[in-house]
């Protein structure tokens, strides 16, 4: 059973507030039960979380998890094999490498990076 972390879950109905002070537009995002997959291991690189007039925050970067002494590089083969039920045996998946977050300006300019809502920056401070 998963729990909100705020790092990889978070209630579904409080996500989109909580994006909007940060200053960004939230785009659509997964869910399970009544949380949001807020992880970016969990999405595919280039996915679009939120946005803004300047600026995207994208997924970027690998994944290699390990449950059940089995290497994946991508979350996606992880539930496919087990189901998305697998999600509810989070905590005994076992992370080696990790995506972020990525702020990129329209331009394609790099900006920032984050792995979890608590490190998110502020739109502003950013100038995006």
């Amino acid at each position: 059973m998963i729990t909100s972390d705020d790092d990889n879950f978070i209630e579904s109905s409080i996500l989109q507030p909580i994006v909007q002070t940060f200053g960004w537009t939230l785009k659509d995002i997964k869910t399970y039960q009544e949380f949001a997959l807020i992880r970016a291991d969990f999405y595919p690189i280039g996915y679009i979380f939120a946005s803004s007039k300047k600026a995207i925050i994208i997924c970027d970067g690998e994944t290699i998890v390990v449950y059940n002494d089995i290497e994946y590089t991508d979350v996606a083969d992880l539930i496919l094999q087990y189901g998305e039920s697998i999600i509810d045996d989070f905590a005994n998946w076992h992370f080696k490498v990790v995506k972020e977050w990525v702020i990129k300006r329209h331009s394609g300019e790099w900006v920032s990076s984050f792995s979890t809502l608590k490190e998110m920056p502020y739109r502003t401070r950013i100038r995006c």
